[in-house]
């Protein structure tokens, strides 16, 4: 059976809260959708006041227009989903706009460190899950919230307090022999080690073999190119880690 990607609705140690804060002069946060009082009370309130407001917004979202909103899942549920995405034939995603990498089978399951390779077997991805994150629902293209969030992408994020260092913005050869190309991308690094191309996010690794990389530093990057698909637009407390994308589910652009 599928995981319930919102079994843990009532728990008062999961919130909606994406980190970023903005409040009418009602105390009505625009950002996760609660009222004044459901943030006050949210962690000593009923169980069932939560499961309410959970079922509540995503609609509230997306009457907003957004379209991203945080799921109730610790890091465990979020590895179990991960693997379950392999499973029913869909895919792990890392990389940035118009360069994306993709795992497909699952081939390594080592306390909370996960390894896929692509179809081709030219391909590598390991997320390692035993750090900070979050688990968003990302209801691309026409789709909404409200009509459900089981069968949507979703976008494993981390705090982008947990960044740093300055990115490299041209290339730079790292103490262990490879070679930062210089993206400029604070969340992402894009590497050249040898034969093969590796893509480094906070949470997730991927390595494809023989693979040409994008242009080589930032200054010739595409216009508006980013760790994030242009048709995505996160709550900018947090970064992109990697992406869960279901059966069926179009390519990233």
């Amino acid at each position: 059976m599928a995981f319930d990607r919102m079994s843990r609705a009532d728990a008062s140690d999961h919130s909606p809260c994406v980190g970023h804060c903005t409040n009418d002069e009602d105390g009505f946060c625009l950002s996760c959708r609660r009222s004044g009082d459901e943030l006050t009370h949210w962690r000593d309130g009923a169980a069932r006041l939560r499961q309410a407001a959970w079922a509540r917004i995503p609609a509230e979202i997306d009457k907003a227009g957004l379209d991203v909103m945080r799921l109730p899942l610790n890091p465990d549920d979020i590895a179990e989903i991960a693997i379950e995405t392999l499973d029913e034939g869909g895919a792990w995603a890392v990389g940035m706009s118009g360069h994306w990498a993709y795992g497909h089978d699952l081939t390594v399951d080592d306390d909370g460190v996960l390894t896929a390779v692509s179809a081709d077997g030219d391909t590598t991805i390991t997320l390692d899950l035993s750090g900070k994150m979050r688990a968003l629902a990302w209801a691309r293209g026409d789709r909404a919230l409200k009509d459900g969030v089981q069968n949507l992408p979703i976008l494993i994020v981390v705090p982008r307090a947990r960044i740093k260092d300055a990115p490299a913005t041209s290339p730079t050869t790292l103490d262990d022999g490879r070679t930062d190309l210089g993206y400029g991308l604070p969340s992402l690094r894009v590497l050249d080690d040898g034969d093969d191309l590796v893509m480094e996010s906070l949470l997730a690794t991927a390595r494809m073999a023989n693979a040409s990389a994008p242009p080589p530093h930032a200054s010739a990057l595409p216009q508006g190119a980013s760790a994030t698909p242009p048709d995505l637009t996160l709550p900018e407390s947090y970064v992109l880690a990697a992406v869960l994308l279901p059966k069926g589910e179009a390519p990233l652009n």
